[in-house]
């Protein structure tokens, strides 16, 4: 079993972590060890940079990839802590996090209103309608939701909490998929089959489809 962080504040739900750590997790393994020593890619449609404290801000359509680590949102503030070290803060509806796990083709996947990233321990906070599934070939193998979530890509545990900072207190839901059924154990080493579904994604604008041109034969 893969210890979980302890819940400040929380102490009851510490055992409750304890085994939503095996389980969302299982079987063990880590998230992939490359992603730390791989540089920071950072797309969006606009950017302001501010030199004096070193923060850029990020807006519209941002996307940031370090190896197989993905973060999507609609405005990231990106803050250098150190010669190598990077904070990133995301906000979106919602802002999204994906990152494939070391030596298998299963990936964690999480959205929420926010995503706080710090590069320095690996660690990921999501943070309003929080949720944090495994999949395997995009299908969700386990889910739990809550409040406040903080995630270790380097140890691969969590810590959740059913209330949002500020917020009356909520709860924490998980959904745990029947043995029978779950994409674990060797399953999870296989690469997925081609043509495997991929979540659905609303369209952000809709158009009219353009009318098809008649073509003119020869005479």
């Amino acid at each position: 079993m893969i210890p979980a962080r302890p819940l400040s504040g929380h102490p009851s739900l510490l055992p409750l972590a304890l085994a939503l750590s095996a389980l969302l997790l299982a079987p063990a393994a880590h998230a992939e060890k490359a992603d730390r020593d791989k540089p920071i890619n950072i797309e969006s449609n606009r950017l302001e940079y501010n030199d004096a404290t070193k923060v850029s801000t990020f807006i519209g359509n941002v996307v940031l990839t370090k190896g197989t680590i993905r973060i999507t949102g609609d405005r990231m503030v990106l803050t250098q802590v150190g010669r190598n070290a990077q904070t990133a803060r995301v906000n979106g509806n919602q802002a999204s996090f994906r990152q494939k796990r070391d030596g298998m083709e299963q990936y964690i996947h999480g959205v929420a209103d926010q995503i706080f990233y710090d590069t320095r321990t690996e660690q990921v906070t999501l943070t309003g309608r929080a949720r944090l599934q495994r999949q395997n070939c995009n299908q969700p193998v386990d889910e739990i939701t809550g409040g406040h979530i903080v995630y270790s890509a380097s140890t691969e545990t969590f810590s959740v909490d059913g209330q949002q900072r500020g917020e009356r207190p909520g709860r924490v839901r998980i959904v745990i998929q029947p043995q029978s059924t779950q994409e674990g154990g060797k399953a999870a080493n296989q690469p997925c089959k081609p043509g495997s579904p991929l979540p659905l994604q609303p369209e952000k604008s809709l158009s009219r489809p353009t009318p098809a041109q008649p073509t003119s034969r020869k005479p």
